[in-house]
């Protein structure tokens, strides 16, 4: 597989507290990978380095070969890069509607409400007032209306149903091509590891495990989070 997104010594935090321990992990174009960990171990943090929400201390970021450490989130959208948060990013005071016109800026909402046809009901509703599953889904929208070719989710199964999450999976398998990158977190979700390429496993903010997801289903789930 060829060079997609990369981070090579990555360190990064908040404030005094750093995060991130000289994290080096490559993410190949045309691969879906998971990247696991328990609570705390830093996945969260690794997916906001590399959208930009969090500014790396040292260490290196690149999209196909191009270093992205210093650009702001703006331009790391142009660059390609499409970041679900594990929060869900709507605009509360908008309706569903006008948060996915927003964010599909004249392409109809028509392939979010086949995948969510619970939001179709409420297109008119405003973000603020629909339960967390829900704007997780608007928030989700972002992503099938606009995908781009390197897509970082952050436990984007949260607060979804069983059939919102099998729906949502089986968009990742349309969505993964030779030319695109998927990450995605979760702390344990076997459905995503069905689907992975490849799987890194985080721990207190350092590389713990990397390989292919057989071997974790072939049960050193516990001995990889450690």
């Amino acid at each position: 597989m060829s060079s997609g997104l990369d981070v090579v010594d990555l360190r990064a935090g908040y404030g005094a507290v750093e995060a991130l321990h000289g994290v080096t992990l490559s993410f190949p174009l045309g691969a879906v990978v998971a990247l696991l960990g328990r609570n705390g171990a830093g996945k969260s943090s690794l997916l906001r380095v590399m959208a930009g929400t969090v500014a790396v201390s040292s260490g290196r970021v690149s999209w196909r070969g191009r270093d992205l450490a210093r650009l702001p989130p703006d331009q790391r959208v142009v660059a390609g890069l499409t970041s679900i948060p594990d929060a869900p990013n709507v605009f509360h005071g908008l309706t569903v509607a006008e948060n996915l016109a927003v964010f599909g800026q004249g392409i109809a909402p028509d392939p979010v409400f086949e995948v969510f046809p619970e939001l179709r009901d409420k297109a008119s509703r405003l973000a603020g007032t629909l339960s967390g599953g829900e704007r997780q889904m608007v928030a989700l929208g972002r992503l099938l209306l606009r995908p781009g070719q390197a897509l970082l989710l952050d436990e984007a199964s949260r607060g979804l149903s069983v059939g919102a999450v099998e729906r949502l999976y089986a968009v990742l398998d349309d969505l993964a091509t030779p030319e695109r990158t998927i990450v995605v977190v979760e702390q344990y979700q076997p459905d995503i590891l069905r689907r992975a390429d490849l799987v890194y496993v985080l721990s207190r903010g350092e590389v713990a495990w990397a390989g292919e997801p057989g071997e974790l289903a072939a049960g050193r789930l516990p001995t990889a989070f450690g």
